[in-house]
């Protein structure tokens, strides 16, 4: 396609060097806009399709899954493998300038991916909670304990994607900085601890009853995260 295009701006008079940027160029719009319509009509085939179930199902998942999102982010995805493919397909002088987008591009998959994730467990949170057995259990604090292991992992990812440098730099980064991230994280990191602590041991159910006379305060536990 870029080839057609540039012979056509160079038959309208143009320099063969700028047809050919002015080609790529207009060649990247036409598949962004290309990618978004994919992406918009996936999350609308996506949504109808969970509709679909919802109206042909007991459980509630698939409910669940609209609420957080899924379509979207599936769709999101979709449309972003479409214009990754779009930018490999470019046979260019630029390589750089294609490379730097197809990084970027490849770390905002990266991004989505994590959501999709985020939003699948959400999801089957928000399911669990529905469950009689599982309603006084403190799911919060096990699921933002998964999702705080994926956001690390994936953000470290995400990094090295953007730079072009291993994992491993960072993770050996991170080991030289470890005594200032704990010290400027001290409290977040205690809090994160105690509330492992409260869902292993079972210390405290939704639902309990929990005074504290030196704070003057006293109520019934609704959440645990």
């Amino acid at each position: 396609m870029i080839h057609y295009l540039t012979q056509i701006l160079i038959d309208q008079g143009l320099s063969e060097l700028w047809a050919y940027r002015a080609s790529l160029i207009l060649t990247m719009f036409i598949g962004l806009f290309i990618s978004l319509f994919i992406a918009w009509f996936t999350k609308h085939l996506l949504r109808k399709v969970l509709l679909r179930l919802a109206e042909n199902t007991k459980t509630s998942l698939d409910d669940m899954l609209i609420k957080n999102r899924v379509p979207n982010y599936l769709s999101y995805m979709v449309g972003l493998y479409f214009f990754d493919w779009i930018l490999q397909g470019i046979d260019n002088q630029n390589e750089t300038i294609v490379a730097q987008f197809l990084n970027g591009i490849t770390a905002l998959q990266g991004l989505i991916a994590i959501l999709i994730i985020r939003a699948i467990l959400n999801a089957v949170k928000d399911q669990l909670k529905n469950i009689n057995t599982l309603k006084d259990k403190p799911l919060d604090s096990y699921f933002q304990v998964i999702l705080g292991i994926i956001w690390f992992l994936g953000g470290i990812a995400i990094l090295s994607l953007l730079t072009g440098k291993s994992i491993t730099t960072y993770l050996t980064a991170l080991g030289a900085l470890s005594a200032v991230l704990l010290l400027i994280f001290k409290d977040t990191l205690l809090g994160f601890v105690a509330s492992i602590q409260i869902s292993i041991n079972d210390t405290v159910r939704i639902g309990d009853w929990i005074s504290m006379p030196n704070q003057n305060a006293d109520g019934d536990v609704i959440g645990i995260s």
